[in-house]
């Protein structure tokens, strides 16, 4: 009896990764970061990215996890005790995890899911500065530290399925994401041969949309 009672889970097990399916995708992003700190407000330009997608759903598993890495651009305000209205242009690499919740019934042909997620995001400017739109002669670098911010996101997915034979889908999210730029390390700025402390730090809020092709393994021709 203890043999067979030891066993139990294992047939469990294999039941219950049977039907499970892996689904890959490849994504493109256009936010519109808002950035908001004790000085005022400052409203980016519009912030295009490019990302991979993973997920992993066992069996027909309501709520499965899902793994997003990309990389974008957008303007970032920097403050000095001289300049308060230049900014810098920089490149955000980010990695986020996601809780995904099915939301309709099981359909072979459109998926639609909440997700909701934590994750970080690293970048170290070593770039020009801008200032009312147009370059200066001057640049913001950073102390040579790694700088990671955490964040976090919530939205809405919708897929469908556009071949009969493979499991190809197209999808769309909207979402918006909040990214915590606390104190971190130290920034300079140099111009006109002085180099001058910089501050970044202030909360990002992003709504953004993004368009993908996904593939999940494992589907069935319909």
């Amino acid at each position: 009896m203890r043999r067979i009672c030891t066993l139990i889970p294992l047939f469990t097990a294999q039941a219950f990764c049977a039907d499970a399916r892996l689904a890959i995708g490849l994504n493109a992003e256009m936010g519109y970061p808002l950035y908001k700190n004790t000085r005022r407000s400052f409203q980016s330009t519009f912030a295009p990215g490019t990302g991979l997608y993973i997920a992993y759903r066992p069996g027909n598993a309501k709520i499965f996890p899902s793994l997003t890495a990309g990389i974008s651009a957008f303007e970032l305000p920097v403050y000095t005790a001289e300049f308060s209205d230049i900014s810098a242009d920089v490149t955000n690499k980010t990695v986020m995890l996601h809780l995904n919740i099915k939301s309709n019934e099981d359909n072979e042909k459109v998926e639609m899911y909440w997700f909701g997620g934590i994750g970080i995001n690293y970048f170290r400017p070593d770039t020009h500065l801008m200032r009312g739109g147009n370059s200066i002669s001057a640049t913001l670098y950073d102390d040579g530290s790694t700088y990671l911010y955490p964040a976090a996101d919530l939205g809405l997915k919708y897929m469908r399925r556009v071949s009969q034979r493979y499991g190809i889908y197209i999808g769309a999210e909207a979402f918006i994401k909040y990214i915590w730029l606390y104190k971190n390390g130290n920034y300079y700025v140099d111009i006109a041969t002085k180099q001058l402390n910089a501050d970044i730090s202030g909360l990002i809020i992003q709504p953004a949309a993004l368009f993908s092709i996904n593939y999940i393994f494992g589907q069935q021709a319909y």
